[in-house]
């Protein structure tokens, strides 16, 4: 559990960084070039591939849930 909440932080940082919000626990201003940035920073930070559909549904994922899904792709 405490991978997630150390990988919540990396995401709200990440957030920041690229001009993004969270409005009730979901990202804010996603179009589809700053999905591609999101994930490319993800991928980076994270060090791990995350597949073309998750992009499809990232913004309709609470941060709690990308940090899920993120780790289950490390773990794969």
């Amino acid at each position: 559990m405490e991978y997630i909440k150390e990988t919540l932080e990396v995401i709200k940082k990440s957030l920041t960084n690229i001009n993004l919000g969270v409005f009730n626990d979901k990202i804010i201003g996603l179009d589809s070039l700053k999905i591609v940035e999101l994930l490319l920073v993800f991928e980076e930070e994270f060090d791990v591939h995350i597949p073309d559909d998750f992009a499809i549904k990232l913004h309709t994922l609470t941060l709690e849930e990308i940090a899920f899904e993120i780790d289950n792709f490390r773990r794969r």
